[in-house]
């Protein structure tokens, strides 16, 4: 037996040096399970000639079965992915991707962040609309109409932001969602408060931009309201007297009216320039849902009133 391991080995080596380390292998574990020390210690070593080696025999069937256990593991995995990819998109198609990533993400924004994300998405706005930073600095974002890009404000809250402030996704967007007829102003994927609104005729654009920033449009009386944004072809986004027409769908030409108090408390957080989408389906949950927080009133607001200019908006 010893002398039968013997020439195994030596005939493993031979199969070794010319390369045939399958061969050579299976020469060293026969002689192996004679008790060939020489070929044991070959065994145990990983590679033949720089190369790994294949398994013992008598560990070749376990494993072909963790090989098969592994594969039927990453079937099972790939399948659950696709599965769940499937299904996301369906969910997002039936209901929105707003409301879809509201269900997954946390709340980021936080009611001492508000203050430094409108002037921060202010600054951004002013940018896009002139082509350049203000050259007068955040003071330059607060000018009379028609350049009120924001409104002016508590300078102790303004101090208070110490902006720029290193905020990230500090743009802000105003998106309706004409089957839920509601408003919401959105920060990146997160909503961060909802308002109902009165609406009209479907708008003929699903995307413009606040184009204009007025308060107490037309005097501040009447179906008008008391804050104004505009976007374009004389549509606009306004106060109301009618509060009973809240929540209605066909009861303007095509402007979105708000309760005043509502308009009121979100016009100092949208600058010129924000931009406007119509998004179909429903809107996810709201950070905010009570309604933003007041930034406080406004310092000037008749640097922000056009008492010469009638406005003749889809009311």
């Amino acid at each position: 037996m010893r002398q039968d391991a013997e020439m195994r080995y030596q005939t493993g080596q031979q199969l070794e040096r010319q390369g045939r380390l399958r061969e050579a292998q299976e020469q060293y574990e026969l002689a192996a399970r004679d008790g060939h020390l020489a070929s044991i210690i070959r065994l145990k070593q990983r590679t033949f000639a720089g190369e790994e080696t294949t398994p013992p025999l008598e560990s070749r069937a376990s494993a072909a079965s963790g090989k098969k256990r592994t594969g039927s593991r990453a079937k099972r995995f790939w399948g659950g992915l696709v599965l769940f990819l499937l299904l996301f998109h369906l969910l997002a198609d039936a209901v929105g991707m707003d409301r879809v990533y509201s269900m997954f993400a946390d709340a980021r924004t936080k009611p001492g962040d508000l203050a430094k994300l409108v002037v921060e998405n202010g600054y951004q706005r002013y940018t896009e609309l002139y082509g350049h930073d203000p050259t007068g600095g955040y003071g330059e974002l607060m000018r009379a109409q028609p350049v009120n890009v924001l409104s002016e404000l508590s300078p102790d809250l303004l101090t208070a932001t110490q902006c720029p402030c290193g905020l990230e996704d500090v743009e802000l967007e105003l998106h309706y969602y004409p089957e839920a007829n509601q408003l919401a102003l959105v920060r990146g994927q997160e909503i961060l408060v909802l308002y109902p609104v009165a609406s009209g005729p479907p708008l003929p654009f699903a995307k413009s931009y606040v184009s204009r920033r007025v308060v107490n449009p037309n005097g501040g009386k009447g179906p008008w309201g008391t804050r104004g944004m505009e976007l374009q072809d004389g549509y606009a986004i306004h106060g109301t007297n009618q509060l009973e027409l809240i929540g209605h769908s066909d009861v303007t030409k095509g402007c979105l009216r708000m309760r005043n108090v509502d308009i009121e408390t979100l016009y100092p957080y949208v600058s010129l320039g924000t931009p406007f989408f119509v998004v179909p389906g429903q809107p996810g949950k709201p950070t905010f849902p009570e309604g933003l927080p007041p930034l406080g009133e406004l310092l000037h607001p008749e640097k922000e009133e056009t008492p010469g200019v009638v406005y003749q908006w889809k009311n």
